[in-house]
């Protein structure tokens, strides 16, 4: 399998063989866009945010920007013929971009479980309703998902549309990043 890690600490900590070191953003098109690094966040352990959207990092933030080539997942896992056990995006909003660049390889191949960040504060600060990527991934690619997240013992099973009331609600503190959580979600139909 191939992980895509923005930092150094990421590579060093990956088992040997399983990260590819990539300087680009994955995204649904090829190009190049500015990546946006916020400097001393008080919210990561690394000190630092990232994202292609500064609505994604909290206010407050010192930022810089960098030019990034952007690259498809399509692209990316071309020669991984077999397919994925599991694919694992935290992309700080951009989890449905980075899924609309990978649809002929979900389409074509086997990937069994999608892990990835469920982020309604990010993925509207790129014009995305959470709604959609919750719809894309159930209705369109066949996955159901499950939150992994600490308050999802708080909620049992929900709507689509309210699991995202649930998360999306707004949180304007300075220094927030909004409430999100983590997904499993699984492609029974590959199994």
């Amino acid at each position: 399998g191939i992980s895509v890690a923005n930092d150094s600490v990421g590579f060093r900590s990956a088992k040997a063989g399983t990260v590819l070191p990539t300087h680009a953003a994955v995204s649904n098109v090829t190009g190049s866009a500015p990546f946006l690094v916020a400097e001393r966040t008080t919210l990561d352990r690394s000190g630092k945010a990232s994202s292609l959207s500064a609505d994604a990092i909290p206010r407050g933030s010192r930022i810089r920007t960098v030019t990034v080539p952007l690259v498809t997942l399509d692209r990316m896992l071309a020669e991984e013929d077999k397919g994925l056990f599991i694919l694992k995006i935290d992309s700080q909003g951009h989890e449905y971009h980075v899924l609309q660049g990978c649809v002929q390889y979900i389409r074509t191949h086997p990937v069994y479980y999608i892990l990835l960040e469920f982020y309604p504060k990010g993925l509207r600060a790129v014009n995305i309703e959470p709604l959609t990527l919750l719809q894309f991934l159930h209705y369109e690619q066949g996955y159901q998902c499950f939150d992994l997240g600490r308050k999802a013992r708080n909620h049992g099973a929900m709507e689509l549309s309210a699991f995202v009331t649930y998360y999306g609600k707004p949180d304007t503190r300075i220094g927030s990043y909004g409430r999100f959580t983590d997904l499993i979600c699984v492609n029974f139909a590959v199994m």
